[in-house]
């Protein structure tokens, strides 16, 4: 993530500029695929996490990780702010959404991947979170994420 911000400082005209940055630090997809990955049946499938995962996933405090790469890379006034945010879903629509921007959808064999998509929707609906994403009433899920806005200044030289 560094280089990526080094780069994008070196892209800022030398008489200054700003960035704007709207990303996710934190989405709780990725638990899913944690907890697939330690059953037999889906980890051959399921190698490589690190590569799709961010990499403020696990940080305790995501904002005053970016706000020290800001400096790092020589930005100036910078401003980090991380949201709790969550994402209703029906139940169908979770698992369609789901399988189409699933990174490993493209590993499982075919006859397999109703079954891959049924699984991960169970484990997202039993995650241990502070509150239930599941609700069984109205077959809705709830998909917990930070969000995290970014400015900054790049100094004229």
């Amino acid at each position: 993530m560094g280089q990526a911000f080094r780069n994008i400082y070196k892209l800022l005209r030398p008489e200054g500029g700003d960035i704007l940055i709207n990303t996710a630090p934190y989405v709780a997809v990725f638990e899913g695929y944690t907890s697939l990955s330690k059953q037999d049946k889906w980890s051959a499938y399921l190698y490589g996490m690190e590569e799709y995962t961010s990499s403020l996933q696990n940080d305790d405090n995501p904002r005053q990780h970016m706000l020290d790469l800001l400096a790092d890379v020589g930005f100036t006034d910078c401003f980090v702010e991380t949201r709790e945010r969550d994402y209703k879903y029906t139940w169908d629509a979770f698992k369609k959404n789901m399988r189409a921007i699933s990174p490993y959808i493209h590993r499982i064999p075919v006859t397999k991947k109703d079954e891959f998509m049924n699984d991960y929707a169970e484990a997202m609906a039993n995650l241990e979170w502070e509150y239930s994403l599941y609700n069984k009433s109205d077959r809705t899920i709830r998909m917990p994420y930070k969000q995290m806005v970014i400015y900054a200044k790049k100094s004229p030289k």
